[in-house]
């Protein structure tokens, strides 16, 4: 199968066409947004998947202080997938659970705050890596907050995105029942 390969800022991007070897033997796009409020920043990543990432399909991190890192995950027959935009942020009521909160770039160690959970969050998520760029280098990420559920992240060694990133800590704990305040 040949599948596009693009990232870019925004909601869409061009590149090129590469066959895809097996596991990784599905197209896929990837729509990456960081909404502090009151702004956004929306990444986009067309490139091979595994039907175990294609399962994926959404991710929401509450990083606190009305902050979010989320993902949608398509995955299609199509040499180039489309993806729905996202839906207005999850804005739910708290839920009396907490965890560390970070979003830091650039930088894989990040002054932390607490993250107040919502919803159905009860999971506490850590993602620590770097993504090699060409320009201007490689970007350091690390990424703490609340969660409803944890997935299970890894990257092939058959992928390009394997030679793009390197994982350095993904850990799932359960969010800290807290206290309320007297």
């Amino acid at each position: 199968r040949s599948c596009e390969i693009c990232h870019n800022l925004g909601k869409d991007c061009e590149g090129y066409s590469t066959e895809c070897d097996s596991p990784e033997d599905q197209c896929g796009m990837v729509l990456l947004e960081v909404s502090p409020a009151p702004i956004s920043f929306r990444t986009v990543h067309r490139n091979c998947f595994s039907s175990s990432l294609c399962k994926l399909e959404q991710f929401d991190v509450n990083l606190g202080h009305d902050a979010y890192f989320r993902g949608r995950i398509h995955c299609c027959e199509e040499e180039k997938c489309e993806v729905n935009s996202f839906p207005g942020l999850p804005f739910s009521q708290l839920n009396g659970y907490s965890c560390p909160g970070v979003l830091g770039l650039f930088s894989e160690d990040s002054s932390e705050h607490e993250a107040l959970c919502r919803g159905t969050e009860t999971k506490c998520i850590e993602i620590v890596g770097y993504r090699k760029e060409r320009f201007p280098g490689d970007i350091a990420y690390n990424i703490k907050g609340c969660t409803s559920s944890c997935p299970v992240l890894r990257l092939s060694n058959r992928t390009h995105e394997a030679n793009r990133n390197d994982l350095i800590k993904v850990a799932c704990t359960d969010a800290s029942k807290t206290t309320p305040s007297e």
